[in-house]
């Protein structure tokens, strides 16, 4: 233990070689939300620190909440890497400029994570709702895709 002398200055009084702390009840979950940020936790971490109706009433509410939805969607990239440069190698033609098709894909898919990223940001400082915010460049990019790959089939 540490007490104040006559000085004013904190001196050791008394010390134990071990302290049983038997009171105390820490929840591992709710332990471990605390050392890792919302990006590193996994999805059923998040999942059970999501606040009430998925309304964010505090930072950290918005941060947790865009963050389920974050590693919620992005498996859908890969949906979205498929069908963004497919109506463009379907076509049929003699002069297939496969360098365009590829260069033109990866600017899309380089400006699709650049606008989720943004996104992201505005959803983490509680600007824009963060499920609206996660899935609104899903929905435009996938409707862009989906709409190129009809008009080629």
């Amino acid at each position: 233990y540490l007490s104040e002398n006559s000085d004013g200055l904190l001196e050791k009084t008394d010390s134990k070689k071990s302290i049983t702390f038997s009171n105390i009840k820490l929840d591992s979950l709710g332990f471990s939300s605390l050392i890792l940020p919302p990006s590193r936790q996994s999805l059923s971490q998040l999942y059970s620190s999501l606040p009430w109706r998925h309304q964010a009433k505090s930072d950290e509410d918005a941060i947790v909440l865009t963050h389920f939805h974050y590693k919620l969607a992005l498996p859908f990239t890969l949906l979205l890497a498929f069908f963004g440069p497919a109506p463009f190698i379907l076509s049929f033609s003699r002069n297939l400029p496969i360098f365009y098709i590829f260069s033109f894909s990866l600017l899309i898919f380089i400006s699709f994570f650049m606008l989720l990223e943004s996104c992201l940001i505005l959803a983490e400082s509680g600007v824009i709702y963060p499920p609206l915010a996660i899935w609104l460049p899903f929905s435009l990019f996938f409707a862009i895709a989906i709409n190129k790959f009809r008009k080629v089939i």
